[in-house]
């Protein structure tokens, strides 16, 4: 396969998997639930890890701006972001990493009318260059959540 036909594979396997292409949400990460957010029990058996290692990189999985009670940040969209953050870097911190060690950011918000106000709260999280980012808007997010972030570090193992 040339590399242009893996790329396209790769994402659109992202996408599909980033639920993107798939038909109207399961009952699990519908909209329609109530904000206080989904149960815990639901949440710790959905298919997916909090983050992944590939050598000096960590994957981590989209931050909802779950509070560590289960529930949404009902808040404004800077409240919900620095929740998101605030998630985010705790998985960061559970792999030896920080905000400065992270090179891309993939912010998704439920509506780009909330772009300002996100990127109010987002840029204090970093005191370096920004890392790479891309924001989509206009989804519907699990749990019926406004946002969710996510974002890939460059981090060295640590030695045990």
């Amino acid at each position: 396969m040339k590399r242009f036909g893996q790329m396209t594979f790769l994402l659109v396997f992202l996408a599909g998997t980033a639920g993107l292409l798939s038909g109207p949400p399961t009952a699990a990460f519908s909209s329609s639930r109530s904000r206080s957010g989904p149960d815990l029990e639901t949440i710790r058996n959905l298919p997916f890890s909090p983050a992944r290692r590939a050598g000096n990189l960590i994957f981590l999985s989209g931050q909802i701006p779950m509070k560590p009670d289960g529930t949404l940040e009902q808040g404004s969209t800077a409240d919900q972001t620095r929740q998101a953050m605030n998630n985010l870097q705790k998985v960061l911190a559970d792999h030896g990493c920080s905000f400065d060690d992270v090179v891309q950011v993939t912010v998704y918000l439920k509506s780009m009318d909330d772009y300002s106000e996100m990127n109010s709260v987002y840029r204090t999280f970093f005191s370096g260059p920004f890392p790479a980012r891309e924001c989509v808007g206009g989804l519907e997010i699990a749990f019926g959540s406004d946002l969710e972030i996510s974002a890939v570090a460059c981090c060295p193992e640590q030695n045990p």
